[in-house]
């Protein structure tokens, strides 16, 4: 009896250059004499037609080479048992099938870490349904396993186990599979930050042959997007480029558009994405959300808004990679309207009083040993200066508007009146100043009796707002002309002194401005001291302030005075008038005409000897006069 085991229903030759065979026969009767063993291409062939029987020697064992066997080749193994009394029995093994070629990859294997809706993690490799093929097998391939290591093929981290105990909800074996989901408690050790790691698929064929392909390198990654710098632009038509090198702007005049370019977001192992919003806060989106933008891009345009005037806004531009993402906004760019009139600011004539106290040309207010200081009074804005040589100018620019001025022109006119009508000539045409508060100006070459005003243009860096000019000023650069003392009139009795006289004038000025030019008057006595009534002599009494009162053409000035006045000398009546500009003139006139005789009255100088009786009250001192030739 001759027996073989159990075959499947094709048993497959993994190598195609030789064959080894091992049985087990026996005859309890006469026993095995021999065995024969040949190659068949049929299952019935008595005779074999690829390997004719040959001798095993009585041996239950065989092994030839077979050349003639190649790839995908289909044949018989026939066994011949002849017992002792010559008689046979044949055993028909097969069919074999020639299989010396594994299976083949075509294709590649890609590798994410996901999480599924319970939050357990899972590395998930997933490549194309037909990337593993056996073109020579013709069952379909279904032992697939899968391993883990920290190289191509290494199993290090976990070793091979079969796809079918790896289903998941994330993946769903099938067959062929074309993913597999390991969970990441599955594996040796936790996955290391910024480590590279590697998904093997082991595939075997029927025949037992396998091949092996690992997936795309894994990098674990943990950090996040590197963040970038976000410019505020102006758009490429204004510069006429592309997008490139832009100078980051903080103010603009467009009330529609908005651009903005980014830089310096990377990461070094995954591809980021883009998004872009516009808000009036850092980080906000409550004008335009988040929009998507290509990421092969770094520069996007807002178009069709209505942006507010003096309005910031800020750029954020969102950088996202799979593991998370990153924020940056812009320092912001405020809405500014080119042409626009400013408020609350004002430019003024003359230097500001702050730059003037302490000043020996200008009153501090503050009377120290003078009866009043005739320093001329600081005015914030002069109407009239005397010097033809210099312009001076300040302003003041309202709090909320500072910030946005970047730039200060300065500019001097002069009027021409044509036809009646008032029109102002560029004298100095616009240049740039400091950004203070003023502008000194010299070397001027400022015409006697002209008006004059300054003119500022405050800008910001996307334009300008209206200019601003000043209410003007004279250049009275001479004394006023004086037309004398109409008449002085002293009554002793009442001890009250009256005068009248014609207002001083700038002759340098239009009939309409002259007595404009004129600040004020002031009054004295003083004693000649030569024939020159120009010379102002001994003062009896200083100089004081006239609070002066318009006659018809002419002013009137009344005082009492508290002592009666002594004519034993020639008085004369001192008048002084002072111009806006700080320049004056001074007119004397006697009190009495000095060559009538009996208007002076020398006096006469005695010695006196006695004593006083302070006992008389009603009597003053008691004098012995000594009239004497000397």
């Amino acid at each position: 009896m001759l027996s073989i085991g159990s075959l499947s229903t094709h048993a497959f030759l993994r190598k195609e250059n030789h064959l080894t065979l091992k049985w087990h026969g026996e005859d309890a009767e006469s026993g095995i004499f021999d065995y024969e063993v040949g190659l068949s291409s049929a299952p019935s062939g008595l005779i074999p037609d690829i390997l004719p029987f040959t001798s095993t020697k009585s041996h239950p064992a065989f092994l030839t080479y077979h050349p003639n066997l190649g790839e995908g080749v289909e044949f018989y193994v026939v066994i011949k048992a002849i017992n002792r009394a010559e008689l046979v029995a044949n055993e028909f093994i097969g069919p074999l099938v020639v299989e010396v070629t594994p299976p083949e990859f075509d294709g590649e294997i890609t590798v994410t870490l996901e999480d599924d809706d319970h939050g357990n993690s899972y590395l998930v490799a997933r490549w194309s349904q037909d990337a593993f093929y056996d073109d020579d097998d013709l069952d379909p391939l279904e032992d697939y396993q899968v391993a883990v290591g920290e190289a191509p093929g290494d199993t290090s981290m976990m070793s091979y186990v079969p796809l079918s105990t790896l289903e998941s909800d994330i993946c769903e074996v099938t067959i062929p599979p074309s993913c597999v989901a390991v969970p990441t408690d599955m594996l040796d050790w936790h996955l290391h930050g910024e480590q590279t790691y590697y998904i093997s698929i082991k595939v075997t064929n029927v025949a037992g042959l396998s091949v092996v392909a690992s997936s795309l390198p894994y990098k674990h990654v943990v950090l996040l997007p590197r963040e970038g710098v976000v410019y505020d632009i102006v758009s490429p038509d204004e510069r006429g480029v592309s997008f490139k090198n832009f100078e980051d702007i903080d103010f603009q005049t467009s009330v529609t558009d908005f651009h903005c370019w980014w830089t310096g977001f990377s990461h070094p192992d995954q591809d980021v994405q883009y998004s872009v919003a516009l808000g009036t806060l850092q980080g906000s989106d409550n004008v335009v959300a988040f929009t998507n933008v290509d990421s092969s891009v770094s520069s996007y345009s807002f178009e069709g808004l209505s942006l507010n005037v003096y309005q910031r806004y800020f750029v954020t531009v969102e950088a996202e990679s799979e593991l998370g993402s990153v924020s940056v906004s812009s320092d912001g760019v405020t809405v500014i309207s080119d042409g626009e009139s400013l408020t609350d600011t004002h430019v003024y004539d003359g230097l500001s009083c702050d730059k003037l106290i302490g000043s020996n040309d200008t009153a501090t207010g503050d009377s120290i040993h003078h009866d009043y200081d005739r320093r001329k009074a600081c005015l914030d804005d002069i109407n009239f200066q005397a010097s033809v040589t210099t312009a001076n100018a300040h302003w003041t620019v309202s709090e909320n508007m500072t910030d946005y001025i970047t730039e200060l022109k300065w500019a001097l006119q002069s009027e021409l009146i044509q036809d009646s009508v008032e029109v102002w000539d560029y004298v100095v045409e616009y240049r740039p100043v400091h950004k203070e508060s003023d502008i000194r100006a010299t070397d001027m070459a400022l015409r006697p009796g002209g008006r004059y005003r300054s003119i500022i243009k405050f800008c910001h860096p996307a334009g300008c707002f209206q200019p601003i000019a000043s209410s003007g000023f004279w250049i009275t650069p001479y004394p006023p002309v004086s037309f004398g003392i109409d008449e002085v009139i002293y009554d002793s009795a009442m001890r009250e002194l009256s005068f009248t006289w014609k207002s001083f004038k700038q002759e340098e000025l239009d009939d309409g401005v002259t007595e404009d030019a004129i600040d004020y008057y002031e009054w004295s006595i003083n004693v000649a001291t030569s024939d020159e009534e120009t010379q102002d002599g001994h003062l009896i009494l200083p100089w004081q302030r006239i609070d002066a009162t318009p006659i018809s053409d002419q002013l009137h000035y009344t005082t009492t005075l508290t002592v009666g006045l002594d004519f034993s000398d020639c008085l004369r009546l001192g008048l002084r008038g002072y111009n806006k500009a700080g320049l004056s003139s001074t007119v004397h006139k006697e009190i009495r005409d000095c060559s009538v005789a009996g208007h002076i009255t020398k006096n006469v100088v005695i010695d006196a000897v006695g004593e006083y009786d302070d006992e008389i009250d009603d009597v003053g001192y008691c004098l012995i006069i000594n009239f004497t030739n000397n």
